[in-house]
C-alpha cells in the first residue's frame, strides 16, 4: 500500500513539473537528464534485446535538426483496406454539444467534426499491433529519445468538414506529454491542404535550436526576443502569432496519399487544421520516456493479452520490445 501511494505521489510530482511553470530550457534539460538516467538504469536480461542495429541515422538526424522526418509509406493499399474491414463494425466515440456518445461510422451526425475508435479495438487490431512492435520504428524512437522508449499513446480517429475551429488542437500548440517525446502519424486517407493536412513549424522543438534562431533573427530587437520567450509558454497560438515570429518557409504541411507516415517531435508547434471539405482518417502513436501520466482515472492504461491478437505470434519479441509496449500489451 505504501509503495502504491509513493508511486502515485511521484507521478503527481512528475505531472506537476511537466505541466507547471518550468521554462522551455529547463524542461528540455530535464528531458535529457531523465533519458540518461533511464538509459543507464534499465537493464534487459535477454541478450537479443536490441533496437539500435536497425536505426535509420539519416532520419534521426533530420528529426534532431528539423523536429520532423518523413517515412516511406508505412502501410500499403491492401493493408489499409484490411483496416477498413476490421473497423467497419466498430463504434466510434463522438462529441456533440458537449455530450459524448458512441455510434457506427455510417450513423455519425453531420455536425460532428471528430470521432475516435475505442482504445481496446485499436489495441486488438493486428496491423496496429505490428506497428507498435515494428523494430525500425522502436529503434528510431530509442535513438532520438536517448533511452528505450515507452509507447504512451495509441489513437485512431476520423476528422470531418468543419466551418470553424472547434477544438484546441486545430490551433498551433506544443505538447507536454513528457519531457522528451516523439509522435508517429500515419494517414489512412489521402490528405491535402483541404482535408486536414498536419502543419508543423520546423526547428521549433528544441531549446538550443530556438535560441540560435532567436539570436540570429532578433539580435537587434531585444524587446522582441524577450517577448518571444514569454510567448512560447502560451499553449494555444493563432496563425498570426506564428507568422510574427517564424517565416512562412518554416511551416511544413504534410500532404500525402494514404499510407503516408511521418515522425514529429510535438514539443514543436503544430496543428491539425479544420477540414474545408471531405474527411480524414489518421493513426498516431506516441513514444515517451515514461508512461504518460493520466489526467483522470478514466484514462488509465488497460493492456490486452497478445494471445487475443490474430497473428501475434508472427512477430518475434525480445525483452526490450515488451518493455516498450508494456502499457498496452501483456503476455
Amino acid at each position: 500500500m505504501v509503495t502504491n501511494e509513493l508511486a502515485s505521489l511521484c507521478y503527481q510530482l512528475y505531472h506537476h513539473l511537466l505541466k507547471g511553470e518550468l521554462k522551455k530550457q529547463t524542461r528540455d534539460d530535464l528531458g535529457i537528464s531523465i533519458a540518461n538516467i533511464l538509459k543507464q538504469g534499465i537493464q534487459f536480461s535477454d541478450s537479443s534485446s536490441h533496437f539500435n542495429n536497425d536505426v535509420d541515422h539519416a532520419l534521426v538526424t533530420q528529426l534532431r535538426e528539423r523536429g520532423y522526418a518523413c517515412l516511406d509509406n508505412l502501410l500499403n493499399d491492401k493493408e489499409i483496406e484490411v483496416l477498413y474491414q476490421y473497423f467497419q463494425d466498430k463504434k466510434l466515440q463522438c462529441v456533440l454539444k458537449d455530450k459524448k456518445f458512441h455510434c457506427h461510422f455510417s450513423k455519425i451526425p453531420s455536425h460532428v467534426d471528430s470521432a475516435s475508435y475505442n482504445q481496446t479495438d485499436i489495441q486488438l487490431c493486428p496491423i496496429f499491433y505490428a506497428i507498435a512492435h515494428n523494430l525500425r520504428l522502436l529503434s528510431i524512437a530509442e535513438n532520438y529519445l536517448g533511452a528505450p522508449p515507452t509507447i504512451g499513446g495509441i489513437d485512431c480517429r476520423w476528422a470531418f468538414k468543419s466551418d470553424k475551429i472547434t477544438r484546441g488542437d486545430q490551433m498551433f500548440h506544443h505538447d507536454r506529454d513528457d519531457f522528451r517525446s516523439l509522435k508517429l502519424f500515419v494517414y489512412l486517407t489521402d490528405t491535402d491542404g483541404n482535408n486536414g493536412a498536419h502543419v508543423y513549424v520546423e526547428r521549433s522543438h528544441e531549446y538550443s535550436i530556438l535560441k540560435n534562431y532567436v539570436d540570429n533573427e532578433f539580435f537587434d530587437d531585444i524587446e522582441l526576443a524577450s517577448s518571444f520567450w514569454q510567448w512560447i509558454e502560451k499553449h494555444r497560438k493563432k496563425d498570426i502569432e506564428i507568422e510574427r515570429f517564424f517565416d512562412k518557409s518554416m511551416l511544413k504541411t504534410h500532404i500525402g496519399k494514404r499510407g503516408t507516415a511521418f515522425f514529429e517531435d510535438t514539443r514543436g508547434f503544430h496543428k491539425g487544421p479544420p477540414l474545408l471539405k471531405g474527411k480524414r482518417w489518421l493513426f498516431q502513436m506516441l513514444y515517451t520516456l515514461v508512461p504518460v501520466v493520466p489526467f483522470s482515472i478514466s484514462q488509465k492504461y488497460e493492456p490486452v493479452k497478445r494471445s487475443d491478437i490474430q497473428g501475434h505470434s508472427n512477430i518475434r519479441l525480445n525483452d526490450k520490445m515488451k518493455f516498450s509496449t508494456r502499457m498496452y500489451y501483456i503476455d
